[in-house]
């Protein structure tokens, strides 16, 4: 699909939503601020693409390819982001609160001071993210791999623990009523 002009996108992600955009090529494109809600951009390509402050709240976003996606701030409140690709994605203090990111593939990813309560993050791949100060409390981590990933200073109360790799848990919140089932700690 060819990239839209900036006046063809300014007309479509202005009209009644919620938006049916399955497969759009949203390469580079500047959607900060957009009201996005409840959209489905199900199997979209958004490379690179600027959606700081956007409202994605409840919005499909499985499938997708957001790779170094700058998303700092966003609302993915309740958003289905299930097999997206996030690797290298800038997500520092989104608000990604009761979101499913089963299968996502977060490696590298910024996600300081990003809420993440509630998330269910089965079998995600955060290997390498910055989870520094981010708040995980009562999400579903079971299979994740946090290998190499920086936990320092985060909220890990109540989490689901279940076959999960990871390292550096410095200063992170490990209250009494964590999951104690195994995981594996790599070296």
């Amino acid at each position: 699909m060819a990239a839209l002009s900036a006046e063809k996108l300014f007309d479509l992600i202005n009209r009644p939503g919620p938006l049916w955009l399955v497969g759009i090529d949203l390469n580079d494109a500047n959607l900060s601020g957009a009201n996005l809600s409840g959209a489905n951009l199900s199997e979209a390509t958004l490379r690179s693409a600027r959606l700081s402050d956007a409202n994605l709240a409840r919005a499909n976003l499985s499938f997708c390819d957001l790779f170094d996606a700058h998303m700092s701030w966003a609302n993915l409140r309740d958003a289905r982001l299930y097999f997206t690709t996030l690797t290298r994605a800038d997500l520092e203090e989104a608000d990604l609160r009761g979101s499913d990111l089963s299968g996502a593939n977060l490696e590298y990813a910024n996600l300081t001071w990003a809420n993440l309560r509630r998330a269910n993050l089965t079998s995600a791949d955060l290997s390498g993210a910055k989870l520094y100060g981010a708040n995980l409390s009562l999400s579903n981590l079971s299979g994740v791999d946090l290998r190499e990933a920086n936990l320092v200073g985060a909220n890990l109360d109540e989490i689901q623990l279940r076959e999960t790799k990871m390292v550096n848990f410095s200063r992170a919140n490990l209250s009494a009523r964590a999951s104690t089932e195994p995981c594996w700690i790599s070296p």
